[in-house]
């Protein structure tokens, strides 16, 4: 994974990691419009990935796309 993006697009919609992570679904698709997910939504993103089995995003990922580490 490389972009915030791609970070979205492992949950089948916006609408679903919305509801996985306790958003709005409007700002989860603001998320991907924008392609960046504001720090302090992380730890409420990487809890939910570990709950449905998406091991690929933690926090070092996010990190590392957040600061373009991951490119």
């Amino acid at each position: 994974m490389k972009t915030f993006s791609d970070v979205i697009d492992q949950w089948e919609s916006a609408e679903a990691l919305a509801r996985d992570v306790g958003v709005k679904g409007v700002t989860a698709r603001k998320w991907r419009v924008r392609n960046s997910i504001p720090p302090e939504h992380w730890p409420a993103i990487v809890a939910a990935a570990e709950r449905s089995g998406k091991e690929s995003i933690t926090r070092e990922v996010l990190y590392a796309i957040g600061t373009g580490e991951a490119a």
